[in-house]
């Protein structure tokens, strides 16, 4: 991929780091793509935040979609990251996330995608 830039953003840090403590193989697999460049969101792995799709919110709302939900702010984190792609390893994240591009008014600069994805996108090129 030319000159991508990923945030990992996954719920490795939800079921599959805080569940299992697993944060590195997503990570080994987006480093393991030629052209991407992997940068992470200030709060990352043990320090992680959820954007409450596992949670429940995905089928509730019961966090609230306000500006201060919690997939709201954590796309904002991803934004000041600058990176153009979100990578997710969830159905839920990719959901509450992809929503909260498009409340934030993001669909311009930041795209939401599964790590199968990104892999398929690379294999393309």
């Amino acid at each position: 991929m030319q000159n991508g830039v990923y945030t990992p953003y996954s719920c490795s840090e939800g079921y599959l780091g805080r569940h299992n403590q697993i944060y590195g193989p997503p990570r080994e697999i987006l480093k393991a793509i030629p052209g991407v460049e992997l940068v992470e969101m200030r709060r990352n792995a043990l320090n992680a935040f959820c954007c409450g799709g596992g949670g429940g919110n995905f089928f509730t709302d019961i966090l609230g979609t306000g500006e201060d939900s919690a997939g709201r702010v954590r796309v904002r984190e991803a934004r000041d990251t600058r990176a153009r792609i979100v990578a997710v390893a969830c159905p839920s994240c990719a959901k509450m996330l992809s929503d909260a591009v498009k409340t934030e008014g993001l669909e311009d600069t930041l795209e939401v995608l599964g790590i199968a994805e990104i892999i398929e996108r690379a294999r393309a090129k």
